[in-house]
Parts: C-alpha cells; sequence; structure tokens
C-alpha cells in the first residue's frame, strides 16, 4: 500500500535504501520493488528454511548483488534470527 501511495505521486527520481550500483531510479524502480516484495512473500510461504527461500529468489534474481540483505531477511522472516 504504501508503494502503491509512493507511485500515485509520480515521482522523477527514486533512491532505495537497498539498491545496486546501476540500479533504476525512475518511477519505474517502484514496479520492480512491488513485484520483488510479491515474489519474495510467494517464495516465503513455500520455503522450508531461510536456505531454501534464498535459492529461490536466486533463481528469480540471478543478477541481484543484495546477498547480505537477502540472507538476513529469509533468516527473520524464517524465524532463525531475531531482528531488532
Amino acid at each position: 500500500a504504501t508503494l502503491e501511495k509512493i507511485k500515485a505521486s509520480k515521482p522523477k527520481i527514486v533512491v532505495a535504501g537497498h539498491m545496486q550500483v546501476d540500479a533504476d531510479t525512475s518511477g519505474s524502480a517502484l514496479d520492480y520493488t512491488a513485484t520483488y516484495l510479491k515474489t519474495f512473500i510467494k517464495e516465503m510461504k513455500a520455503a522450508k528454511d531461510s536456505a531454501a527461500l534464498v535459492t529461490a529468489m536466486k533463481a528469480h534474481y540471478p543478477k541481484s548483488e543484495m546477498d547480505v540483505a537477502l540472507n538476513i531477511g529469509a533468516k527473520v522472516v524464517k524465524g532463525e534470527m531475531k531482528w531488532g
């Protein structure tokens, strides 16, 4: 819902907190983020553990260079690591 509100404001530049050096900074970056999050949630539900989730996400996004964030996020959502 938050991404939809941001998209509605039609930003010309989007600077994500976690982005690759050559990442798109146009408003279309919000579409990528929304799709990534939907994929993550779908795979999170199907994965038995964080390793399976990481493997699934890397299959969807093989060029992503956010391994640290993906590994931590997967461990947190699968209950293998506490956050905060």
